[in-house]
């Protein structure tokens, strides 16, 4: 009898021992791993990774980023700079590897560590000539870089690979939380087409919005003047609608009235819409006619031009691309002023009028790279590189000047403008 109670007491310590045991490697693994412990730190020291206090960098002013890990404590980043530094990077054609660890520190699911990788393609020389000439398809995909992820837990977690051909690093904000990951950029992409690298909250990241922009589309999809050349360098329309600003929630402008105040800027306009093309919340689109440009929103779309010809309005219009549509409605409502550059050949002054010859730089487009004299009236504004305004004596034969004008060329020789709006000195 008494030995079977013996047997039984051993038995039950063995069990007790390998529970314990057992408790004891679960708690090891999971503090290696930087989770929280489920039993006991057993004696150790120990704190989970996500209740060690880390540097807020955006409490410290002027703070260099060179690391490559990125934090993100609850939802919250305290340092997108670090992804912005990579975007930047993958974007530079670099020839070196570069990696981007993200570090994920929750209450409730405890650390995890992901890592996205861009692989830049190192050609390998090949002797044969006519064999490089052959390169496949599949070969030049190759050499545009590949990004890897590694992602899921310590038990499980794989590495996924996309060709950095068919997929592209972005963000996108949706109900308040920003999304950066990998898009895939063309309709042929066999697999997935989003794959998510991280989430955080949009007010822990570095998006600012400093102009509320409001826009109502009218009746008819009439252009209307804002603001004539006078006022900047280029006219600025609205399209098929009226746009306000609206300013501490309850303070709202009239776009003119806005402009007239300096409240807003088209510069601000477009650094807004930059801004926000980064974050995913317009798309940003570019036109080979110089580099004109468009940004489309959900509501609205505003376009710059920037074209060869000199062309600088600022559109703001309907939703949808208006580039093609606008084109004829502002050569109706407005003579468009031309910008091209050049050297003062001569200076001339006859019978009370002034004129410069002058000889288009090789820089300019094909249509002016000719001599041609500009007619200088009193409602031509003379400027110098620093926008003072000067006199005609001050325009001397050598000097660079930047030429603003509108209305037709006559086709003499040299050329002639008639109605030159400015004259502005650039060097």
């Amino acid at each position: 009898m008494k030995k079977n109670w013996l047997i039984i007491a051993l038995t039950i310590i063995i069990g007790i021992g390998i529970i314990i045991f057992t408790m004891y490697l679960i708690d090891m693994e999971r503090m290696k791993h930087n989770y929280d412990v489920v039993f006991s730190t057993w004696g150790r020291k120990y704190t989970p990774a996500y209740k060690i206090p880390y540097e807020d960098n955006k409490e410290k002013d002027n703070v260099e980023i060179t690391s490559n890990i990125v934090k993100i404590k609850n939802g919250k980043i305290n340092n997108e700079e670090i992804i912005e530094n990579f975007l930047k990077e993958v974007g530079s054609e670099t020839i070196d590897e570069k990696k981007l660890i993200i570090q994920k520190f929750d209450s409730y699911d405890g650390y995890t560590e992901e890592v996205l990788k861009f692989i830049p393609y190192i050609a390998k020389c090949k002797e044969d000539e006519e064999e490089s000439a052959k390169e496949s398809y599949e070969e030049f995909k190759k050499e545009q870089g590949m990004f890897t992820f590694k992602t899921g837990d310590y038990d499980h977690n794989i590495t996924l690979e996309f060709n950095a051909f068919d997929y592209e690093l972005k963000r996108k904000v949706e109900d308040g939380v920003v999304t950066f990951y990998l898009k895939a950029n063309h309709t042929l992409v066999d697999g997935l087409q989003e794959q998510e690298i991280c989430k955080y909250s949009l007010g822990s990241s570095n998006y600012k919005k400093e102009i509320d922009l409001n826009f109502y589309q009218r009746k008819d999809l009439g252009i209307k003047t804002i603001s004539e050349f006078e006022d900047y360098d280029f006219n600025i329309f609205t399209y098929g609608g009226d746009v306000s600003f609206t300013f501490d929630t309850d303070m709202v402008y009239t776009f003119e009235t806005a402009l007239q105040e300096n409240i807003v800027t088209a510069d601000k306009i477009l650094e807004q819409a930059r801004i926000d093309s980064e974050y995913g919340i317009c798309e940003e689109g570019f036109y080979s006619d110089g580099g004109s440009v468009e940004y489309l929103y959900d509501d609205y779309t505003i376009l710059k031009y920037d074209t060869l010809d000199g062309r600088k309005d600022l559109v703001i219009g309907i939703k949808g691309q208006i580039i093609n549509d606008v084109n004829d409605l502002i050569e109706e409502v407005s003579d468009i002023p031309y910008t091209f550059d050049a050297k003062i050949k001569e200076v001339k002054e006859y019978n009370g009028k002034n004129s410069i010859l002058v000889d288009g730089l090789d820089t300019n487009d094909v249509n002016y790279k000719a001599e041609f004299w500009c007619s200088i009236r009193e409602s031509t504004k003379l400027l110098d590189k620093e926008n003072n305004k000067i006199e005609v004596i001050d325009l001397k034969e050598g000097q660079t000047a930047s030429i603003t004008y509108v209305g037709g060329v006559q086709e003499t020789y040299p050329a002639q403008i008639g109605d030159v709006l400015k004259v502005q000195i650039l060097d």
